[in-house]
């Protein structure tokens, strides 16, 4: 009995970092738009479910859902998390999301409460 007591807390321990893992802060800085969604300047919690091109991320500030939009994954290093945008008509736009081990292609988001 204890064995397997020990056995299900060490899978229960080993569970925790994959669910942490799918959520990081990011700072985005001033002027930067999701779609046609301003947003303010200011750490947000990312988080994103699902795999390959079935990935549905969402941003939070404070606490409060901002928004959420279809992404997909691709798999790639990057030094240090990054938005990486798309100038147009004065307006920075996301495309991608670079995390350490994935890019995030951006799909056009939806507002929270919409």
């Amino acid at each position: 009995m204890k064995r397997i007591l020990g056995i299900a807390l060490l899978a229960a321990l080993c569970a925790v970092p994959a669910f942490a893992a799918n959520s990081v802060t990011l700072h985005v800085g001033p002027g930067v738009m999701a779609g046609d969604i301003k947003l303010n300047e200011g750490d947000y919690k990312l988080s994103w479910d699902g795999t390959g091109a079935s990935v549905t991320i969402t941003l939070s500030l404070e606490g409060r859902k901002i928004l959420t939009a279809p992404a997909r994954v691709i798999e790639a290093k990057h030094e240090f998390p990054q938005i990486t945008l798309s100038s147009k008509n004065g307006k920075d736009t996301m495309q991608t999301i670079e995390l350490k081990n994935m890019t995030l292609v951006v799909g056009v988001p939806t507002a929270a409460g919409k």
